[in-house]
């Protein structure tokens, strides 16, 4: 996250029911004032880069900033904000909301996590198949019409579907593709 001159380390959850992103922020970011921006750590040209306004939500009231913990751990900032998106940058400029919108997975998400995480080995295949990372333990803790986000020892590690799976039976699909 790049704000006012000053650069933190962020990871960002994105809400279900809003599709905007979810992330701890620091005392430093004033809330509903400045843009902020979010940025891939890799430096190629297809880097992903976010830019928005963060809007503070409280952590007891917004099942986001859960959801984020469960997957990332408690973070260092208590204070939390969506990020109200006004642009995204990949290989082109975009506008945010032509991107993220609600997902239509969010009602089924748990099952779609408890399916993954019934069979461990084949999880573990996937994420070494797909990322070249061997995981004793893998938990998947979010599926979205992009991919599966798998906890592990150390982190989490993020598996992309081959093709947007944005309806309950192509998600159904895209998880049989990545466990075989």
């Amino acid at each position: 996250m790049a704000f006012g001159g000053l650069v933190e380390p962020v990871s960002v959850f994105i809400d279900r029911a809003s599709g905007m992103p979810v992330l701890p922020v620091p005392p430093a970011v004033v809330i509903a004032g400045e843009e902020i921006a979010l940025l891939a750590p890799e430096e190629t040209p297809d880097a992903l880069t976010m830019l928005g306004i963060p809007l503070e939500v409280s952590p007891e009231r917004h099942a986001a900033c859960d959801r984020h913990i469960a997957c990332f751990g408690r973070p260092r900032h208590p204070r939390w904000a969506l990020l109200q998106l006004t642009m995204i940058k990949r290989l082109d400029v975009i506008a945010g909301p032509e991107v993220l919108g609600p997902d239509a997975l969010a009602g089924i998400e748990g099952t779609l996590c408890r399916r993954l995480n019934t069979d461990r080995l084949a999880l573990t295949r996937a994420c070494r198949a797909r990322t070249g990372v061997e995981i004793e333990q893998p938990a998947a803790v979010g599926v979205d019409r992009f991919g599966v986000l798998v906890r592990a020892r150390f982190g989490t590690i993020r598996l992309e579907f081959d093709h947007v799976a944005d309806t309950p039976e192509l998600a159904q699909q895209a998880l049989e593709a990545l466990l075989t």
